[in-house]
């Protein structure tokens, strides 16, 4: 009885320690982006406070019937929620809430996802506590105002309901991720992939512009010409000119002298291959595994970027946050997380903070992409039915 007694006592604690580290890891991230608060990035003063002002300026209704942004209007709702909050907030903590939000989703959903393959709570609770912490996640919102953490949330959303064996509610987020951001494609090839091995049916990629149109609904209502919300994705495609806007992508390598015009012949061998990777996919890889079911999230949101020309230094934001959940599902592969980071805090830290290295800290975070994406698709194609035998979904 007394063994008893001293077992029970023993789980007690150790449970109550558990909590309370969860707790502390919560507050510490909360305590880093607090930190983060005060930081205005050359986004936040070029883009978001003329956005917000604006919104202040005009009323949120009126706004919404302008072309004052180039973001599609999905986003400018939540960034006029924010103006609400100006009473009690300022401006850089108002625009900053809708990314903390986010990143406190993001936390959630990942929680969710690996409630599907752990009985016990623990490593869940773990792995929520630790991506509210995840360095990038926590540089792109609090110290940037970005907000890659919102269609990323929607994507692991769409993720969650693969998961599920709900493949309505997949296209459903994934559609909604595409209205707030077009660097939603980066899944689809992983979608594809799906539909392919019959997953996922065709006929529910018609809610792709069915959710889009429905998003853009009230901005039109407010008088913004239809034709502007239907071509702002194309607007954005001509904003930038250059092979990278600082991404650690492939291109960091191509010497400046290529000329532009080269860029149709590029996004044809980009097609070519990423329809390669979807056909090896769906020929090689069970996708009834969920284990196999992240690795291939994360290799289409990290192909995609890596090979795409015009690409943005926070393009690689998906990759990042699905290497993470892999690495609780594969811990054998619990260096691809630390190498996506590693790429990513060179890149921010050549954005946020910049000087004389930053060209050489691209380089190196280029370098280290190559090394990542590589390993994730060599472990992909030689591993994932050798390791992963796991309940199908």
């Amino acid at each position: 009885m007394n063994d008893h007694k001293l077992k029970n006592t023993r789980g007690l604690l150790a449970t109550l320690g558990f909590g309370l580290g969860i707790i502390l890891l919560f507050v510490l991230s909360f305590f880093i982006r607090y930190r983060g608060l005060k930081f205005i990035s050359w986004d936040l003063r070029g883009s978001l406070f003329p956005w917000y002002e604006y919104m202040v300026k005009n009323g949120v209704w009126e706004s919404l019937s302008q072309s004052f942004s180039n973001y599609t209007p999905p986003y400018l709702y939540l960034l006029g929620l924010a103006t609400l909050t100006r009473s009690f907030l300022n401006r850089i903590s108002g625009i900053k809430l809708i990314s903390l939000v986010f990143d406190l989703y993001n936390a959630f959903i990942i929680y969710r996802i690996l409630r599907l393959k752990y009985k016990q709570v623990y490593i869940p609770l773990l792995a929520g506590a630790l991506a509210f912490l995840i360095p990038s996640a926590i540089l792109n919102s609090s110290f940037w105002a970005q907000s890659d953490s919102i269609y990323t949330a929607l994507l692991l959303t769409s993720f969650f309901f693969i998961l599920r064996g709900q493949p309505f509610g997949c296209m459903l987020a994934f559609s909604l991720a595409f209205a707030f951001k077009l660097q939603a494609v980066f899944f689809l090839p992983f979608l594809f992939a799906l539909s392919l091995q019959k997953k996922l049916p065709w006929k529910y990629y018609l809610l792709i512009p069915t959710v889009y149109l429905i998003m853009m609904i009230p901005s039109g209502l407010a008088g913004r010409p239809w034709i502007d919300l239907l071509t702002i994705y194309l607007h954005q495609a001509q904003g930038y000119s250059g092979w990278t806007l600082n991404a650690a992508s492939l291109y960091v390598f191509i010497p400046v002298w290529v000329p532009t015009s080269a860029t149709p012949i590029l996004l044809l061998v980009a097609g070519v291959l990423v329809a390669g990777w979807i056909l090896l996919t769906v020929k090689k890889i069970d996708l009834t595994c969920p284990a196999n079911l992240v690795h291939c999230a994360l290799a289409s949101t990290a192909l995609v970027p890596f090979i795409l020309p015009r690409m943005h230094d926070r393009y690689f934001y998906p990759a990042e946050i699905f290497s993470f959940v892999l690495a609780f599902y594969k811990p054998r592969l619990w260096f691809l997380p630390l190498l996506f980071q590693a790429s990513a805090l060179l890149v921010y830290d050549n954005y946020l903070v910049g000087g004389p290295s930053s060209l050489q800290y691209l380089t190196y975070a280029a370098a280290i992409m190559v090394l990542g994406l590589g390993l994730t698709l060599w472990t992909q194609f030689q591993s994932s039915k050798k390791y992963d035998k796991a309940t199908p979904v």
